[in-house]
């Protein structure tokens, strides 16, 4: 096949890159309604808006250069076979964009380590620093591979000639080995600080760091999981193909998404945690990260009281402020007005006053009204009294 004659370093694979392709509309569509829920939810401050319509103006153009590319190959391959063997420049931008949502990620979770481990300088700086290096050998790795793939309609010989070679695949596994660092590196940072949350918490402090450990683990394991398979399978292929396998293409054109999700899952999840943190009266407007973290409180919280039930000085938080008893004695009425009983509850955790309220004794009367003319109830001295 004249396919077979081409040296592209970084062949598509059709089966491949159609998976992918579809998992990746799938996961835009679940990106979608994210933000849906966010718009719907939250009104955050303008910074935080347009970082939300950043991260979806980088998911959206991975879907247009997926669909773009889709055409290229599918429909033109059909009257041009050819296009199989060659390296589409739209994949090279892909290639640049890939770390570009990395970089993106990975400061927001950086950013949220920092704030959460006391907002230390070291860290401050690694949270930068690390990304921003990470990002340059995925800049890099984009512009060398456009640069090696570039007319591959030579002999093997003239393609080995190419010193451009070495270079691209060095950057490309250093890339790699940098993203999953940085990745592991901050959720590590965010699971060890709600884990010392865990253990020296009371019970339901304890709940909910397990909580947000999971949390963390949910939005972003994933990802990580994909990008160390990817690594794994570019060094096991041949060093002339390195991207000669069908699964690579699968993981390839989804984990722009991953990422997107990764950190619109987490802007949404605040809600969640900022209920079980501050429990029912809590404000949608302000970040669960906003408040410095060395003045959390993992000491009893309003949600351990609840849990213990105890609230001020009113075991339970539930006390009796009146009691109504009336009953009608006559044969007429007896049967459609006994035992109707009426009960006052007050859950406040405040004290009740010591000023009994009117016809009630103490905070509790109990009463009889008959309709011949006789009643009964307790009097000033605690004693039973029954008056005609």
């Amino acid at each position: 096949m004249e396919v077979d004659a081409s040296q592209n370093p970084y062949p598509v694979k059709p089966t491949g890159y159609l998976v992918g392709s579809l998992l990746a509309c799938g996961l835009y569509g679940a990106h979608l309604s994210q933000i849906y829920r966010y718009v719907g939810t939250y009104s955050d401050p303008l910074r935080t808006r347009l970082f939300v319509l950043w991260v979806w103006f980088l998911s959206t153009f991975q879907i247009i250069i997926i669909v773009a590319t889709a055409w290229k190959y599918y429909v033109g391959g059909i009257s041009e076979p050819s296009v199989w063997g060659e390296f589409w420049w739209p994949l090279s931008v892909q290639d640049g964009l890939i770390p570009l949502m990395a970089f993106t990620a990975q400061l927001f979770f950086g950013r949220r380590a920092w704030k959460l481990l006391g907002r230390p300088r070291w860290l401050a700086i690694g949270v930068v620093v690390l990304p921003a290096v990470t990002f340059a050998f995925g800049v890099a790795l984009a512009v060398t591979a456009r640069i090696w793939a570039n007319d591959p309609w030579v002999s093997a010989y003239d393609f080995s000639q190419r010193s451009i070679g070495v270079p691209s695949q060095v950057v490309a596994i250093v890339w790699m080995g940098l993203s999953a660092l940085t990745d592991g590196a901050v959720t590590l940072a965010l699971i060890y600080r709600f884990s010392k949350a865990r253990a020296s918490g009371q019970p339901a402090t304890r709940s909910i760091a397990r909580s947000l450990i999971a949390l963390t683990l949910e939005t972003v394991l994933l990802t990580h999981v994909v990008g160390g398979i990817m690594c794994i399978i570019f060094l096991a292929s041949p060093a002339d193909h390195r991207t000669n396998n069908e699964l690579f293409w699968v993981l390839l054109e989804i984990v722009t998404e991953l990422y997107a999700l990764s950190v619109l899952f987490t802007i949404n999840s605040r809600a969640r945690v900022r209920k079980v943190l501050k429990g029912p009266g809590y404000s949608s407007s302000v970040e669960i990260d906003s408040k410095p973290p060395e003045t959390v409180d993992f000491g009893q919280t309003a949600l351990d009281r609840r849990v213990e039930g105890y609230q001020g000085s009113t075991p339970f938080g539930v006390f009796v402020s009146a009691l109504e008893y009336n009953h009608v004695e006559t044969p007429q009425s007896v049967d459609s007005n006994a035992g109707a009983l009426s009960f006052s509850l007050d859950s406040s955790s405040q004290e009740t006053s010591s000023t009994p309220k009117e016809g009630t004794t103490g905070g509790s009367s109990l009463s009889t009204a008959a309709s011949t003319g006789v009643s009964e109830g307790v009097g000033s001295d605690g004693k039973f009294q029954r008056e005609a």
